[in-house]
C-alpha cells in the first residue's frame, strides 16, 4: 500500500490518510507537535545547494556520458521551486545560461525554468516553438506530437503558458499574475486556479495595462500582485 492512500465512499472521496510512521490521519497527525519537530529536524539536516563557482553544481561528477537530455541541477528550480525568480534568481539565471541540454521537446524542462525564472521572452518563444510541432506521421490526435503517442510534449508546453501567467510567492501565499509574460508583444485574457482555493480571472492589454476582472474569494484580492513587466494593475470589480 502507498503511504498515500484516499477512500471512496458512494463515489465520494474522504479524506486522505497517512499509512506510514506518524499515523492514519494526516491532517490531525501534522498538527501534533511531535510530528511538526521531526518535519523541522529533517528541514534543517538537509545540505545546503551545492554549487560551483556561480552556477548550481551539476547531479553527478565523473560521468563519462549521458544517458539522458536533462540538466538535474535545475531540479532547484522545477520541481523543487528552491530557486526562481524570488529566491536566489541570479544563481537560478546563471545555471539556467550554463545548461548542457537546451532541448525543447518532449519532457525536456527548460521552458518551465524559464517561466520560473522570470524569462518571459525566452519562455514565450520556447512555448510558441513547442506548440508548432507537427503531429506525428501516423497518429490522429494533434496532441501527439513527440515520440510515439506521448503528451508530455503538450503537457509540458500547458505548465509551462500557466507559469507565464500565474505563479506563487514562496511565503504568504501571494498570487503574481504575469511574472514571466512577454508584456511588450502579447495580449491574453485567462481564468486560472491560484493557490488557496484562488481563482483569477484577468485581462492584459498588449501594452502594459492589466486589468483583474475577478478574484474568487474576494479576500484574496489583498495577495494579488503584478509582475515586474506590467506598468498598470486595475482591478474592475
Amino acid at each position: 500500500m502507498p503511504p498515500f492512500s484516499a477512500q471512496v465512499l458512494d463515489g465520494k472521496q474522504l479524506t486522505p490518510t497517512y499509512q506510514g510512521k506518524f499515523g492514519t490521519n494526516a491532517r490531525k497527525q501534522l498538527k501534533n507537535r511531535a510530528c511538526s519537530h521531526s518535519w523541522e529536524e529533517l528541514l534543517f539536516s538537509l545540505p545546503p545547494l551545492p554549487t560551483k563557482g556561480s552556477v548550481l553544481a551539476a547531479g553527478a561528477s565523473g560521468l563519462t556520458e549521458k544517458g539522458n537530455t536533462e540538466n538535474p541541477e535545475l531540479y532547484a528550480v522545477h520541481p523543487y521551486r528552491v530557486v526562481s525568480s524570488f529566491h536566489n534568481a541570479s544563481l537560478g539565471n546563471a545555471t539556467f545560461n550554463a545548461r548542457k541540454n537546451k532541448r525543447n521537446s518532449g519532457w525536456d524542462q527548460g521552458v518551465l525554468d524559464a517561466a520560473l525564472l522570470g524569462r518571459g521572452v525566452e519562455a514565450a518563444t520556447m512555448v510558441a516553438e513547442r506548440a508548432s510541432w507537427p503531429t506525428i506521421e501516423g497518429m490522429r490526435w494533434p496532441a501527439f506530437q513527440d515520440g510515439a503517442g506521448g503528451t508530455d510534449h503538450g503537457a509540458v508546453n500547458n505548465a509551462a503558458l500557466r507559469l507565464m501567467l500565474v505563479q506563487s510567492t514562496p511565503s504568504r501565499g501571494g498570487i503574481v499574475l504575469l511574472p514571466a509574460w512577454p508584456c511588450d508583444s502579447w495580449a491574453v485574457e485567462f481564468k486560472l486556479h491560484a493557490p488557496g482555493g484562488t481563482v483569477v480571472t484577468a485581462r492584459y492589454d498588449g501594452m502594459g495595462t492589466l486589468t483583474v476582472l475577478s478574484v474568487e474569494p474576494s479576500r484574496r484580492r489583498q495577495d494579488v500582485v503584478a509582475g515586474p513587466c506590467v506598468k498598470k494593475l486595475v482591478f474592475a470589480d
